[in-house]
C-alpha cells in the first residue's frame, strides 16, 4: 500500500500544504482563526476529491469531447476552465458548504471574515494533498516521486490554495452586510441577504475557476515558464484580500 511503504512521499505531499496554511494562520489577527476548525476543513477538503470522481463516473465522456475543435487553442482553454477547473472548484465548494451545514448556526456567525477565507483555503489544501498522492501513484514508474512532489509543492499546491483564498474572500464578503448605501446595488444587496450571498459566492467560485483554468491552460500549451508569473500575481491579489479581511476582523463579527 502506498501510504504504508512510502511514508516519506506521503509527508512530502502533505507538509507543504500544511506549511502554507500555517503561514496564513500566523499572519492573520491573533485568535481570529480556530486552528482546530482549520484541520477539520482540511480533512473534508481531502474527501472533496470524491465529488470529482463521482462526477466523472456519472458523466464519463465529459472530459473527452472537444469544445470548438476548429480552434485548438480556444478549445484547450475551454477544456481547462470548464471541463477541469469548474468541476474541481465546485467539488471544493460543496465540501466547504457541507462542513458549514453541520456546524451550529450560532457558531458560524462568530467566524471572523479572515477565518472564512482561511477555512476555504484549507479545503483546497486538502484537495491538493490527495491530488499529489494520486499523481505519485499514477506516474510512480515514469518520474521520481520526490521530483514530482517537489515541483507540485511550488506550483499546483499553491495554485489550489490561491483558488481557495479567492473563493473564501468572496464568501466572507457575502456574510458582511453593506454598511454604506452608496449605490442602488448596495441598497438591494443590503435588503436581500440571500441575493448578496448568491452573488458574492458566484463571483468567488468564478474567480477560483478562472485562475485554476488559466493555470491548467498554461500547462497544456507547454508554457510552464509562465506558471510562476501567474502564481506570483495570484499571491499578490490573495495577500491584498487577506489584508482587507484582517481589517474587517478587527471591527466586525461575521453576520448572516
Amino acid at each position: 500500500m502506498f501510504l504504508a511503504t512510502n511514508l516519506k512521499f506521503f509527508l512530502m505531499a502533505i507538509i507543504p500544504a500544511l506549511a502554507y496554511g500555517m503561514i496564513i494562520y500566523i499572519s492573520s489577527n491573533y485568535k481570529s482563526i480556530s486552528l482546530k476548525k482549520g484541520v477539520a476543513y482540511f480533512a473534508l477538503g481531502a474527501i472533496s476529491v470524491t465529488f470529482v470522481n463521482a462526477f466523472q463516473f456519472t458523466f464519463p465522456y465529459f472530459q473527452e469531447f472537444s469544445i470548438l475543435p476548429s480552434m485548438p487553442i480556444i478549445s484547450l482553454l475551454l477544456k481547462a476552465v470548464i471541463q477541469i477547473a469548474l468541476i474541481e472548484e465546485m467539488s471544493k465548494w460543496i465540501s466547504y458548504k457541507f462542513i458549514d451545514s453541520v456546524r451550529h448556526r450560532v457558531e458560524l456567525k462568530r467566524d471572523k471574515p479572515v477565518a472564512t477565507m482561511f477555512y476555504a483555503c484549507m479545503v483546497s489544501a486538502g484537495f491538493a494533498v490527495i491530488e499529489n498522492i494520486h499523481y505519485v501513484i499514477a506516474y510512480y514508474n515514469e518520474i521520481s516521486p520526490g521530483e514530482l512532489l517537489t515541483t507540485r509543492s511550488f506550483s499546483a499546491v499553491i495554485t489550489h490554495m490561491i483558488c481557495g483564498l479567492f473563493m473564501g474572500y468572496f464568501i466572507a464578503l457575502a456574510n458582511q452586510k453593506p454598511t454604506i448605501d452608496f449605490s442602488l446595488i448596495s441598497i438591494i444587496l443590503r435588503k436581500h441577504p440571500l441575493w448578496r450571498k448568491f452573488l458574492y459566492t458566484t463571483i468567488g467560485i468564478t474567480c477560483a475557476v478562472l485562475f485554476h483554468g488559466f493555470y491548467d491552460f498554461i500547462i497544456s500549451i507547454g508554457a510552464e515558464s509562465s506558471i510562476y508569473e501567474l502564481i506570483a500575481l495570484g499571491l499578490l491579489i490573495a495577500y491584498s484580500m487577506h489584508k482587507k479581511l484582517n481589517g474587517l476582523s478587527k471591527h466586525r463579527d461575521k453576520i448572516s
